[in-house]
């Protein structure tokens, strides 16, 4: 038993850890336009697009927009986003709209609602909208 969790440990761990020293990289474009980071990409148009850290991608779509961050996603439309951090997920609708976050919900409609902290919920109501809520940061305090 333990040691199947081990191994499964060290999959997530070591694929991570290849991937993450990516060294960075400077691209230009066809049409002059230089970017400096990580995984960088250009577009057909020629622009160029590089992530600030070296576990993140950066993805473009058929329309040639462009994103970097975690766990990115591309739209039916064409939009691209990416999470802030990697343990947050990306969601796309039916209807296209789209959002990154933590415990995320689709209503029937194609709403979208992703908490922003870990421990936020969402809620799907009987009208098609979606409710999230998240705790107030406990070391905050607001007086």
């Amino acid at each position: 038993m333990n040691r199947l969790l081990n191994v499964a440990v060290c999959i997530g761990i070591c694929l991570v850890s290849s991937q993450a020293f990516a060294d960075p990289e400077c691209k230009t474009s066809g049409s002059g336009e230089t970017a400096c980071g990580y995984n960088c990409i250009v577009s057909g148009a020629g622009n160029v697009i590089c992530a600030e850290r070296p576990d993140m991608e950066c993805k473009v779509s058929g329309s040639g927009n462009m994103a970097c961050g975690y766990n990115c996603i591309i739209s039916g439309a064409g939009r691209v986003m990416c999470a802030r951090r990697p343990d947050m997920e990306c969601k796309v609708s039916g209807s296209g709209n789209m959002a990154c976050g933590y415990n995320c919900k689709i209503s029937g409609s194609g709403e979208i609602g992703c908490a922003q902290t870990d421990e936020g919920i969402c809620q799907v109501s009987g009208d098609g909208s979606v409710t999230c809520w998240d705790p107030e940061r406990r070391h905050h305090h607001h007086h």
